[in-house]
């Protein structure tokens, strides 16, 4: 029993690593294809936790910040 919980805690280890690289990844191309830091945005929790919110609460933040992107969020 002990070797099957072990595996588990590995593969959850290693599943929350991919997680984090997904993220990381997302919210770079994201930061290129908005034309800002995400740092730099009001609300930068919510596009930070884009996976726990729905798509219209991203682009309202969006949109809240449409000055300090390089894009038009309203299109």
């Amino acid at each position: 029993m002990k070797n099957l919980f072990d595996y588990l805690v590995k593969q959850i280890i290693e599943m929350n690593k991919m997680e984090i690289e997904e993220i990381t990844c997302f919210l770079k191309w994201f930061e290129h294809e908005i034309g800002a830091e995400i740092d730099n945005l009001a609300n930068k929790t919510t596009i930070k936790e884009y996976h726990e919110h729905d798509f219209n609460q991203l682009l309202e933040v969006l949109r809240k910040n449409k000055n300090k992107l390089s894009i038009d969020p309203s299109d």
